[in-house]
């Protein structure tokens, strides 16, 4: 009486399948004469073709697809067009001094706060390393 079982069923081979190693496998795939001699149908010569899509593109006229060497994807407007005073100040770079390092007295004052500092109780606890676990 067979009994059911959650084990897979472990089938024998047939005789046209064989184990081989992955480096016994050809890199080339032979294509049947009948694929070469095809012609190929209108309609699958215009899927072929990309599809040029005014919702995709980037502007009118810029595409991956067209190729027009004296566009240059700038409006006229764009070219033409004169920044405020306020974006030519933002645009320049920030100038530093020579003497940038030498503006602030070398040793800078420390406030009488920061020197009467005392730590509390849990700061010294917190500051302390962290004891290794003991191993018994």
């Amino acid at each position: 009486m067979p009994t059911s079982s959650s084990a897979p069923v472990s089938r024998p081979q047939s005789s046209d399948q064989r184990s081989y190693h992955e480096f016994e496998r050809s890199p080339y795939t032979t294509v049947p004469s009948t694929a070469l001699s095809y012609g190929a149908t209108q309609r699958i010569a215009s899927l072929a073709k990309p599809k040029y899509r005014r919702d995709t593109t980037v502007r009118d006229g810029f595409s991956r697809y067209y190729l027009n060497p004296t566009y240059s994807g700038v409006t006229r407007a764009a070219s033409n067009a004169e920044c405020s005073s306020r974006v030519s100040e933002l645009a320049q770079p920030i100038k530093l001094q020579k003497e940038h390092r030498f503006e602030h007295p070398s040793p800078r004052p420390v406030s009488r706060g920061a020197l009467n500092y005392r730590a509390s109780s849990k700061i010294h606890e917190l500051s302390a390393p962290r004891k290794p676990p003991t191993v018994e």
